[in-house]
C-alpha cells in the first residue's frame, strides 16, 4: 500500500525531529517531492537518501506541510488502520471511566494525543462534535460516523472542517445539547459556541476551584458558559460574578447556572474582562478566576500574548483580596509553559504581592499529550496563593 504513495525528501540533516517521532513536518526541511501532490494526499515521508522515516498526509507548500500518522514501514495505512486508532482512544477513555453515571461529556479523540494529527472529537451524551484541521483525513471521516454512532450510540454529529472554514451537521442537528459532568448539568453550544461547545479539558481544575470557593466571593473572568462559575456555586462560594464578552456566553452562562439551582449567588456581566480587571477594587474578591481565549494562535502573536497574559494576571493580582487565591490558565500551543512560568513571575513581581505557587494544572486525562510531540500539552495553568 505504501508503495502507491508519492513521496517528500528531506534535507540533509534534517530527519531528527521524524526519527524522534514529531508527527509534524515544516516546509523548511524539505528537500524535494515527487510530482503531482495535491493537499490532503497521503505520502511516504523520506530522508535526503530516500530511506524510509514515515506516512503522513500533504497539507501544502508553507508552514507546516505534513502531518505524520505512522512511523512503521511494514504497517498498511488504509481505512481499517484509523478505525483501530478510533478504538484504542475509546479503550482509553473507558479505562479513566468515561462515559459515567455523573459525566457525560468528553473528548474521544484528542489529535497528537490520540495519533491522529489534526482530528478532535468531543461528545455530550449522544451528540458528536467532530474538528479537523488535516485534510489527509477527511477520507476517513465516514468511518468515524459509523464508529460514534455503533460504540458510542451518536444520535447527532457535527463536522466542522477548520481549513476550509465550513461545518454542517452531518448526522440529525441538535443546536444545544445537555451533557453530565461530574453531577453538574450544562448546555453545550455545539454549532455556535467556542471549541465544540465547551471546554472539557478544564473538568479537573474546575472541581479544584470549587474546593476552594466555600464562603468566598468569586470572580469567573472570561466565563464563556460559567463553568468554572457552576462549580464555584456548588463549592458554597458566597457570591459569584461572571464576566464575558460575548452577549451569547453570558446568557449560556445564565442558563447553566439557573438550571443547576444556583441562580440566586451569581452575578453575570458582559463586559470586557481587561478592562473590567482594572477597575476593580482590591479586596473584592477572595478568589479570581482567568480563562482567557487562545491569545496566541501563531507563532508570530506570542509578544503580544505574553503582553495580555501580563496585563490580566497583573491585574487580578493587584485585585485579589489579602490571602485570597488565583487560578490562572493559557491555552495558547505557542505559549509554553516557561514562558507562561515567566510572565506570572513578571506580575507578581510588578505586583508587589507576595505569591505562591500552590498547584500546577493541564488539560484533562481524556486529552492525552504525547511523549513526542509537546505542543499537545497546550493548556497550563497555576493556582497561585496571594498575600
Amino acid at each position: 500500500m505504501k508503495s502507491t504513495f508519492k513521496s517528500i525528501y528531506l534535507k540533509p540533516k534534517k530527519e531528527r525531529a521524524v526519527l524522534n517521532r514529531h508527527p509534524w513536518v515544516f516546509s523548511g526541511a524539505v528537500g524535494k517531492l515527487d510530482a503531482g501532490l495535491k493537499i490532503g494526499d497521503p505520502v511516504v515521508v523520506r530522508d535526503h537518501a530516500g530511506n524510509f522515516l514515515a506516512v503522513g498526509h500533504w497539507r501544502g507548500a508553507d508552514g507546516l506541510v505534513c502531518r505524520l500518522v505512522c512511523f512503521d514501514q511494514d504497517r498498511v495505512v488504509d481505512d481499517a488502520f484509523f478505525v483501530q486508532r478510533f478504538f484504542d482512544a475509546k479503550k482509553l477513555r473507558t479505562g479513566l471511566g468515561l462515559p459515567s453515571a455523573q459525566t457525560t461529556g468528553y473528548r474521544l479523540l484528542n489529535g497528537e494525543g490520540d495519533g491522529l494529527p489534526g482530528l478532535v472529537c468531543d461528545l455530550y451524551e449522544t451528540t458528536a462534535c467532530i474538528r479537523s484541521s488535516n485534510p489527509g483525513l477527511l477520507p476517513v471521516i465516514p468511518k468515524l460516523c459509523d464508529f460514534l454512532a455503533s460504540h458510542c450510540a451518536c444520535r447527532d454529529i457535527y463536522f466542522d472542517n477548520s481549513d476550509e472554514k465550513v461545518s454542517s451537521w452531518l448526522i440529525g442537528g441538535e443546536h444545544r445539547c445537555e451533557f453530565l459532568e461530574n453531577g453538574l448539568r450544562f448546555l453545550a453550544d455545539i454549532s455556535d459556541g467556542q471549541k465544540t461547545g465547551h471546554f472539557l479539558d478544564q473538568r479537573y481544575n474546575r472541581s479544584l476551584v470549587g474546593e476552594f470557593s466555600s464562603g468566598r466571593t468569586v470572580l469567573d473572568a472570561f466565563s464563556y458558559s460559567g463553568g468554572f462559575s457552576v462549580y464555584a456555586l456548588r463549592g458554597e462560594a458566597k457570591r459569584v460574578m461572571s464576566v464575558d464578552i460575548s452577549a451569547n456566553a453570558v446568557e449560556l452562562c445564565r442558563i447553566n447556572v439557573r438550571n443547576n439551582g444556583f441562580a440566586g449567588g451569581n452575578d453575570a456581566e458582559v463586559a470586557d474582562c481587561f478592562d473590567y480587571l482594572r477597575q476593580i477594587k482590591k479586596g473584592d474578591y477572595d478568589l479570581i478566576i482567568l480563562d482567557p481565549p487562545a491569545f496566541a494562535k501563531t507563532t508570530h502573536a506570542v509578544p503580544q500574548a505574553a503582553r495580555g497574559y501580563k496585563d490580566i494576571n497583573l491585574n487580578a493580582m493587584k485585585a485579589v483580596r489579602k490571602g485570597g487565591f488565583l487560578f490562572t490558565f493559557s491555552c495558547s500551543q505557542h505559549v509554553d509553559t516557561d514562558l507562561f512560568k515567566k510572565i506570572i513571575f513578571a506580575a507578581a513581581k510588578d505586583s508587589g504581592r507576595d505569591v505562591n505557587i500552590i498547584a500546577e494544572l493541564s488539560q484533562g486525562f481524556d486529552h492525552p499529550v504525547s511523549v513526542y510531540c509537546p505542543q499537545s500539552h497546550y493548556l497550563k495553568g497555576m493556582g497561585l496563593y496571594v498575600r
